[in-house]
């Protein structure tokens, strides 16, 4: 039985990819570290992460959730130590100004969210790599390509029923 679902923002509830690409014309998945570097603290400095755009299904799939009344907490990177407290009030101001009001895990990394890992704990994120390590750890997940899926996959694999 699920007893808590954790929420990826970044590619699931606010869209990183579309303005990152409105910025720099690159795909924030598929960037080269050089140009990463190179481009990140632009970002985190013209306070991006709290201006992005709702990701398209984000308000079907929190709606569905709030409707199931289990419990559920955003789990987020800030992409790193650097910019680690301006990133995490950046998203935390994100949040507060869309109304969505519950427990929020901004953790140094991606790496770091497996830590959260547990056989009763759903991730739901983006990143494939996340999943499959959080599901290594003993925990549940979904990989979240778009909304219809994942929705699908809460109600038929994880029994969740409204």
């Amino acid at each position: 039985m699920i007893e808590r679902i954790y929420l990826d923002m970044d590619g699931v509830l606010s869209n990183f990819n579309k303005r990152y690409r409105e910025l720099f014309d690159l795909d924030g998945d598929k960037v080269h570290p050089d140009d990463w570097a190179s481009n990140w603290g632009t970002f985190v400095e013209g306070k991006h992460f709290e201006t992005l755009e709702v990701h398209p299904g984000a308000e079907e799939l929190l709606e569905f959730i709030y409707r199931s009344n289990i419990p559920y907490e955003i789990l987020s990177s800030s992409g790193g130590p650097d910019y680690y407290e301006i990133i995490a009030a950046q998203k935390i101001r994100w949040l507060e100004s869309r109304g969505i009001a519950c427990p929020v895990n901004v953790v140094p990394g991606k790496k770091f969210k497996s830590g959260f890992a547990n056989p009763n704990h759903l991730l739901i994120d983006d990143q494939e790599k996340i999943i499959m390590k959080f599901k290594a750890l003993g925990g549940l997940g979904i990989h979240h390509t778009d909304t219809p899926s994942t929705l699908f996959e809460l109600q038929h694999i994880y029994g969740i029923q409204v």
